[in-house]
């Protein structure tokens, strides 16, 4: 027999399998009924705790991997407002600043790399409408056997309310990195000049220092889901609490610092990196998961053009929140007693 013919039945017993196995999973699951708990996506807990044991960034000027730590606040409908920082884990996990260690000739202490933000959103338009949520339908039981090993999980869908937000985004940030001048796209465009007019020699290999600090302005829009069912059968209680945003934002960063660079402590030279060519201006977009529960997990994946040393800003970054812890700061109770 030849082998292409071999190949091509084994790929038709397998398909023929995965449909025998997702017929047989639904067979009897072809109806599912259930008593619908809730369906408020108002009820939104307040406080958002989000503990970022690991993220990691692609980013031209510093390819960086550390942990982090976000807190966000939500006020009725009217604004949200969060508070974030992030750093490495260690040199090794810095490029740059590892870089540094190994190919670096300056003798400036490099900076690792650090970021803060701290903003807030006003909510211009938070409506509710009638959709429909994906519910998993997730039970203990399926953890026998190879079910969950063979089959996609079934899911169902359902009714429920939709709540958008539509915000105007304000936010601070600094950050502070190092990076190779070698490998700056228009090296030849500028030159290094020390305090005695010489120009700094080309076998040696700087890497820069610095700081900036500015603004991002832009919107976002969020939807909001808060639905729980009890659906018949072996199930339990199954919900679907997501919290999904996207965002932009232009950035601008008009506040800079940048470190002079020396070569050589013995001669006591210092050279002057006025002419590196700095990028005031750039943007991001990004998407943002969660879940609206006291404990859960989260994830933001942003990409964008960072200001700071020209043609080095492009960033991509993924951050994962495991866990988030969140509250609806309402401790009061109610408390009866005998009369």
């Amino acid at each position: 027999m030849p082998v292409k013919h071999i190949f091509t039945f084994i790929f038709l017993v397998i398909i023929g399998y995965q449909s025998l196995l997702a017929q047989g999973s639904r067979r009897d699951n072809n109806t599912v009924t259930y008593e619908q708990l809730y369906d408020d996506p108002y009820q939104l807990n307040k406080l958002f705790i989000h503990v970022q044991p690991m993220y990691g960034e692609l980013f031209v000027a510093n390819v960086n991997a550390g942990f982090g730590l976000e807190l966000e606040y939500y006020h009725k409908d009217k604004f949200h407002a969060w508070a974030a920082g992030r750093t490495t884990y260690a040199r090794s996990t810095d490029f740059e600043r590892s870089n540094h260690a190994r190919n670096g000739t300056s003798v400036n202490t490099p900076f690792n790399f650090f970021y803060l933000e701290a903003g807030g959103a006003y909510h211009f338009n938070d409506s509710e409408t009638d959709g429909e949520s994906k519910i998993v339908l997730y039970s203990a039981r399926f953890n026998k056997g190879n079910r969950w090993a063979s089959s996609v999980p079934d899911k169902i869908k359902v009714p429920s309310k939709v709540r958008t937000i539509m915000a105007a985004r304000l936010s601070s940030f600094f950050y502070s990195t190092t990076t190779d001048l070698a490998r700056v796209a228009d090296r030849r465009d500028f030159v290094l000049v020390n305090q005695n007019g010489g120009e700094m020699p080309e076998n040696e290999r700087p890497f820069l220092n610095y700081n900036a600090f500015g603004f991002h302005l832009g919107a976002s829009m969020g939807w909001f889901r808060n639905v729980a069912i009890k659906p018949d059968r072996n199930y339990p209680v199954l919900l679907n609490d997501n919290i999904f945003t996207v965002y932009a934002d232009i950035s601008i960063a008009p506040f800079m610092e940048v470190q002079d660079i020396r070569v050589d402590t013995a001669s006591g030279l210092i050279y002057d990196v006025g002419d590196v060519p700095m990028n005031v201006f750039g943007g991001r977009a990004g998407i943002q998961g969660k879940f609206n529960r006291a404990l859960g997990w989260g994830y933001n994946i942003e990409t964008g053009y960072r200001p700071g040393v020209a043609s080095r800003g492009f960033f991509a970054t993924l951050r994962v929140s495991i866990p988030i812890f969140s509250t609806d700061l309402d401790y009061t109770k109610e408390a009866f007693g005998n009369r």
